[in-house]
């Protein structure tokens, strides 16, 4: 698919490496003050490594490290394109059994519009076997638990005006000429556990 340009959103995407060398990846969308500057790419890959040793590290089994976050502005095709390094590389402290790389839980982010192109949905990986409930399911305690984290996250960037975003590329099976952006009102971590394997490689 051709490119789409959104405007005044940056794409984030947190990269992760697991010790048996698979490569991971999270894609996140932020907003920012138009234009679009390297400063503001710097400050949302500043805004991660802190939010990530604050909410996140303790979460993730130890097999798990963030390697940096790439980011680009999604304003034109050939906007700029940093890979933020700075206070990475980050490994997960989280004890307990280690699972498949693919074994996941997802949260789903609220634009409070209904429609499946004003949600977003993420898969989050290094969840331990512990935190897991007849084999499909999390428990009470660790939903309840990453729900605060993600909530906390989402909160971060919204202090420092960059938001996370919902951003939608499809209207009724046809590409958009711009994409829309919609921000993140709230977020879901839901029990059962799921399975992701193309942001996997």
């Amino acid at each position: 698919m051709a490119f789409i340009p959104v405007p005044n959103i940056v794409q984030a995407r947190l990269m992760l490496l697991e010790d048996n060398g698979v490569v991971g990846q999270n894609v996140f969308y932020h907003a920012c003050t138009p234009p679009v500057t390297i400063a503001q790419m710097e400050e949302i890959g500043a805004k991660w490594s802190e939010t990530i040793v604050a909410h996140l590290v303790t979460s993730i089994t130890g097999n798990w490290n963030w390697s940096g976050v790439l980011m680009r502005d999604m304003s034109e095709a050939e906007g700029a394109e940093i890979n933020f390094t700075e206070g990475f590389p980050i490994a997960g402290t989280g004890s307990g059994t280690i699972n498949a790389d693919q074994v996941c839980y997802t949260v789903t982010w609220g634009t409070g519009l209904a429609g499946r192109s004003a949600r977003g949905r993420s898969y989050i990986s290094g969840l331990n076997k512990e935190v897991i409930v007849n084999n499909n399911r999390l428990s009470d305690s660790a939903q309840s638990d990453f729900q605060n984290r993600w909530t906390n996250i989402r909160e971060d960037f919204e202090e420092i005006g960059h938001a996370l975003q919902v951003v939608s590329f499809i209207e009724l099976g046809v590409p958009r000429a711009e994409g829309r952006a919609l921000p993140v009102l709230n977020n879901l971590v839901r029990f059962p556990v799921a399975t992701q394997r193309r942001r996997l490689s």
